[in-house]
């Protein structure tokens, strides 16, 4: 895929910045860490952050269309000096009456003084929109006329910057303004963070999070369901391999994807795990259980059985295992489902539920 298509990208997007804020070691790093060597740490990932009762009754007095839980990108936080960044990645910028403004006045509530009392410890946060480097400076004044809107109707905004991502014959370059570089205690304004070999690159081994609500508009992110699926089912074939046969061995959706992700699932919404929770369990666990559950493949040395969120694996012995995992292994016996989950309608008072 062209480098300049996948900096346009949602979910590259996303977990391009993930990787930014990831600990790596120098040799091996995949992205350049630029967050975490600023000293931010994970705080939330594509996580709603509602506005507090107070600053609600204002906004909603004041006529504007605002959202009241905004969900940014991701929210990192500085354990030292108590400082957040709130950063929102967009392919595109967009005007001061677009319909997406409702968003973005939600983020600069949610990013402004208030977020002392959403957030705490934390005590301030810079909101840092991040897009391709030829829209930053139309986005940039869009968020100048939003944050003057607000303004005249007694609503604080925060502080904001503009990123951008340019792709070049070499990788992809992340660029920051003054203001960021000045908040952050960095010395230069742009950075190469993921170098390539060329303008096409293979976005799936940066893949740490899928989140099918990226996308809109009939968008089919295929790619990047598939690459997370392929992760979850390596490692428990891994898993599988490496256990002791005669042992019942339990796997849990929430676990594998937090093992798969690098621990990123449990910084996500309740919202996206239990969304992960329900594809992993859709098209994974479900073929799996389906398949030695059937009368013509059902064996007494392999027992497999699904609960809730739960897949069950009995291996009696050193035989059953090897023909267990030559089955697994094996895409074109196991046949997988890629393909995107229907939308799942809520159910009524169900305010709070568990992720399986």
């Amino acid at each position: 895929m062209k480098l300049d298509a996948l900096i346009r990208d949602p979910i590259f997007q996303l977990n391009l910045l993930l990787w930014m804020a990831l600990d790596q070691p120098d040799q091996v790093a995949r992205v350049k860490p630029l967050f975490y060597r600023w000293g931010y740490r994970f705080l939330m990932v594509e996580a709603p952050l509602p506005l507090p009762p107070s600053l609600v009754q204002v906004a909603e007095k004041s006529g504007l269309d605002i959202s009241l839980a905004p969900e940014p990108e991701m929210v990192l936080g500085n354990p030292a000096n108590h400082r957040a960044l709130y950063l929102e990645a967009k392919k595109e910028s967009f005007s001061a009456g677009s319909s997406t403004a409702r968003q973005a006045r939600g983020h600069l509530l949610a990013a402004g003084p208030a977020f002392r009392d959403i957030v705490s410890p934390y005590h301030g946060a810079r909101l840092c929109y991040v897009l391709p480097e030829d829209r930053r400076s139309l986005m940039e004044a869009c968020l100048a006329e939003l944050k003057a809107e607000l303004t005249a109707h007694a609503l604080g905004a925060a502080d904001t910057s503009l990123h951008g991502l340019a792709a070049g014959p070499q990788g992809v370059d992340y660029i920051w303004d003054d203001a960021f570089a000045a908040y952050v205690g960095a010395d230069s304004r742009r950075e190469q963070v993921l170098p390539t070999a060329g303008e096409e690159t293979d976005p799936t081994p940066l893949l740490l999070v899928y989140s099918a609500e990226d996308y809109a508009g009939g968008a089919t992110p295929d790619y990047a369901r598939e690459a997370m699926l392929k992760q979850v089912w390596a490692w428990l074939l891994c898993e599988v391999q490496v256990a002791e046969t005669g042992v019942p061995l339990a796997f849990k959706t929430d676990t594998l994807l937090t093992l798969t992700t690098g621990g990123i699932f449990n910084f996500l919404g309740k919202e996206r795990q239990r969304n992960l929770c329900r594809l992993v369990k859709e098209q994974l666990f479900k073929p799996i259980s389906a398949h030695w559950n059937e009368a013509e493949t059902k064996r007494d040395d392999i027992e497999v059985a699904l609960n809730g969120g739960v897949l069950s694996i009995n291996l009696r012995d050193e035989l059953a295992k090897a023909h267990f995992t030559d089955w697994l292994e094996d895409g074109k016996k196991l046949r997988p489902d890629f393909s995107a989950l229907p939308k799942e309608e809520p159910l009524a008072f169900d305010f709070d539920r568990e992720v399986p």
